[in-house]
């Protein structure tokens, strides 16, 4: 099984070995937190940009 610092050196590691590697210390709510656009105000503003408007 390669090493997170094997797979960091070849350039193996994926988003998704990270994301394992996340949950498996206990990182994964933070990291999730962490890139949450909605956690910032542009974020916010931004996303009521981006919602559809209802057709009538």
């Amino acid at each position: 099984m390669p090493t997170v610092t094997k797979m960091l050196r070849t350039g193996n590691g994926s988003f998704e070995n990270f994301l394992r590697i996340a949950r498996l210390l206990g990182l994964l709510d933070g990291v999730q937190q962490a890139t949450d656009p909605l956690n910032t105000d542009i974020g916010k503003l931004r996303a009521d940009e981006d919602t559809p408007k209802r057709i009538r």
